[in-house]
């Protein structure tokens, strides 16, 4: 795709992160990659868009955290699991 429709993308995508309380944290503006990073103040969320000139590709990447370790967990006081091996 081309510089403008890579460009045009990303403008419409960055409207939504900020209307969703997402926050700007980093941007590239030169050739390769061109894009930026959104970070949510409230939670470990962030989106990255970058364009890549030499590849002519559009790329959105999504990061959110998995799960979180309760306060006061040990793993060495959690009871081992029972496995069965099956044929």
């Amino acid at each position: 795709m081309s510089r403008e429709t890579a460009r045009a993308g990303q403008d419409r995508v960055r409207l939504r992160l900020i209307r969703e309380g997402f926050q700007l944290t980093s941007e590239e503006t030169g050739d390769a990659p061109m894009g930026y990073r959104f970070t949510h103040p409230d939670s470990e969320h962030m989106v990255d868009v970058e364009w890549y000139e030499s590849t002519s590709l559009l790329a959105f990447t999504a990061y959110a955290p998995c799960g979180k370790v309760p306060a006061g967990f040990s793993e060495y006081e959690w009871p081992q699991g029972e496995w069965t091996v099956r044929p």
